[in-house]
């Protein structure tokens, strides 16, 4: 419901402002600033996009099945993304619901 002009998108490190044709995904932060000041901040998750890049790819489903063995575990909003099914576990039908986008055979929404 804020005024678009008033809404500032940053990396997740906050290094960057990011610029209108910029891809936004996962961990990035989109800041509400009137008047030079921060008023409120939330942090973007994009279902599917585990490494924030913007994109659901192959790399996003290697990253779920590692975190599915337990070799690096996905935190924060990137484990938030990584339950593509939204059933409260990271696991092998997420990654294979991103394979399937990846290939075009179904749309994560």
């Amino acid at each position: 419901d804020n005024d678009n002009a008033k809404l500032q998108v940053w990396t997740a490190d906050e290094s960057t402002q990011l610029s209108d044709s910029d891809a936004v995904g996962t961990g990035m932060i989109v800041k509400l600033v009137i008047n030079d000041t921060e008023k409120d901040r939330k942090t973007v998750v994009v279902k599917g996009d585990t490494n924030g890049d913007g994109e659901i790819g192959l790399l996003d489903a290697v990253l779920i099945l590692n975190h599915y063995l337990g070799r690096d575990q996905l935190i924060g909003a990137y484990a938030v993304a990584g339950d593509v099914n939204e059933d409260a576990e990271i696991g092998l039908l997420d990654a294979v619901l991103i394979l399937n986008h990846y290939l075009g055979r179904d749309l994560i929404s």
